[in-house]
């Protein structure tokens, strides 16, 4: 479970990287010199031509696909605690380098670790709906769902 939560890392830094809003393409900027220069066009296709196009959002953040798959991250992060604090409460160990700070702790620890992630989860699928990373915002939460999902299965084995 460490390499899959170091490659979660890596992602969360990189992500916030690219969430960043990118300058105007230079194209953009030459349009809109060149439509200025132009006074005879109607008034219609100047207004069109001068405003630079709005990053308009494809898809409301909360739309099905989107609750399909927090739904089930949050299932599946609930099912993650549920057996970690089962394993831990018998003896087990937190092979996680992330988690074991606070999983090992205890209860509180590990509910602070497990609803943490989920929220992280959200908010950074959240920031890249926002900037217009359609596609990353669904990856990300793809994503965690794997990890989760690997999580779960591995502590089942290994209970």
């Amino acid at each position: 479970m460490g390499k899959i939560h170091s490659l979660a890392l890596v992602l969360l830094l990189s992500s916030l990287v690219c969430a960043q809003e990118l300058p105007a393409a230079p194209h953009e900027n030459a349009i809109l010199a060149s439509a200025k220069n132009v006074p005879d066009l109607p008034p219609a296709i100047m207004s069109f031509v001068s405003t630079p196009p709005a990053r308009e959002a494809l898809h409301k953040y909360w739309d099905t696909p989107n609750k399909i798959l927090l739904i089930s991250h949050f299932a599946l992060e609930t099912a993650d605690f549920g057996i970690t604090h089962r394993n831990i409460s018998n003896g087990g160990r937190e092979l996680s380098w992330m988690a074991k700070p606070l999983v090992e702790r205890g209860t509180a620890g590990q509910i602070t670790y497990f609803a943490g992630r989920s929220a992280a989860v959200m908010g950074m699928s959240h920031i890249f709906h926002k900037t217009g990373h359609h596609r990353l915002e669904r990856a990300f939460i793809a994503l965690a769902n794997a990890d989760s999902a690997y999580g779960v299965t591995y502590s089942f084995a290994h209970r």
